[in-house]
């Protein structure tokens, strides 16, 4: 990074929840020492790692860089409750995510600012692309989040916001409880879930691929049966929040569940397990019929997970 050119600090703590990442995290943290607009401060926050993320980390904190780098380490909870304690320890307005397996492309930062200020935003996300390996796949959030005019319905059904092309309002994700640490995936979806469900509530997502997502044999999207219970758990919490926004809850609660066993047999079917994909298609119809016996009423039942005593 040329120490001539200008740099400008926004108001934004970036959170980095990292789990053996040794072989990655530097590469994250370069990405967000490289954006147009640096961030005020960046907090990783090791979650019990056993390989050498933490001196990784501790050398950049070392270094004399324009922005504070901050560490923190606990034993190994999940990255829900890696992102809580990054929400909890940062001190700016905006928050931003990135995994430590991902990595931000350089305006990445400066056109989410300009973005959310645009369109008067408390939550803005983009396009990203999807690597794996030596290829790399363009993947449209924006053509998603257009379809109309409250975009709820289409993100319950399609979870379309990825962690890393985040930026939101510290306030409004501390108020929707932060991310449930009982989840040990899709964290994220459930959380984005309970912030754009919230009265009053502004977001947007823009066609622009900034952040660059790396598919891992260890990443949290290859645990299909896991992401699977999860999926299921979050429909059944957020069911109610589709009253009032939605002519059919019901139905659309039905499409999700179809949406989640569809994907497990894919899933399933990709990694050559092919008892997995059949036995997901065969629960697939009886999940979809026992949404018939669903409440739409009542408020969504989630407790506060930035408490002190959760």
């Amino acid at each position: 990074m040329s120490s001539e050119a200008p740099l400008i600090s926004a108001d934004v703590s970036v959170i980095i929840p990292a789990y053996q990442a040794e072989d990655t995290i530097a590469r994250a943290l370069d990405s967000v020492l490289a954006q147009t607009a640096l961030p005020a401060e960046i907090i990783v926050i090791d979650d019990g790692s056993q390989d050498r993320t933490r001196d990784v980390v501790s050398a950049y904190v070392a270094k004399e860089i324009a922005c504070d780098i901050r560490l923190f380490e606990q034993k190994n909870l999940g990255a829900g409750a890696a992102r809580n304690r990054g929400l909890v320890a940062s001190t700016n307005t905006l928050v931003a995510f990135l995994d430590a397996d991902d990595e931000w492309l350089p305006e990445k930062l400066a056109r989410s600012l300009a973005v959310m200020k645009t369109e008067a935003a408390d939550l803005v996300s983009h396009d990203y692309l999807r690597a794996d390996g030596d290829s790399s796949v363009y993947i449209s959030c924006a053509h998603n989040f257009s379809r109309r005019p409250d975009p709820f319905v289409d993100y319950f059904l399609r979870g379309y916001i990825s962690t890393s092309t985040v930026v939101a309002r510290r306030q409004l994700l501390v108020g929707a409880g932060g991310f449930d640490p009982s989840l040990r995936a899709g964290q994220d979806y459930e959380l984005w879930l309970s912030a754009i469900s919230r009265s009053g509530m502004r977001h947007h997502v823009f066609a622009e691929a900034l952040t660059r997502y790396h598919v891992t044999p260890n990443s949290i999207t290859s645990q299909v049966e896991l992401r699977r219970r999860t999926s299921w758990r979050t429909l059944c919490r957020h069911f109610p929040a589709l009253k009032g926004r939605s002519r059919s809850p019901r139905i659309v609660a039905m499409m999700r569940a179809a949406i989640i066993y569809r994907q497990a047999a894919q899933a399933y079917r990709s990694a050559g397990n092919s008892f997995g994909a059949l036995s997901a298609l065969f629960r697939l119809p009886f999940r979809v019929a026992s949404v018939i016996t669903f409440r739409a009423g009542g408020a969504v039942d989630r407790p506060d997970f930035l408490r002190d005593d959760h």
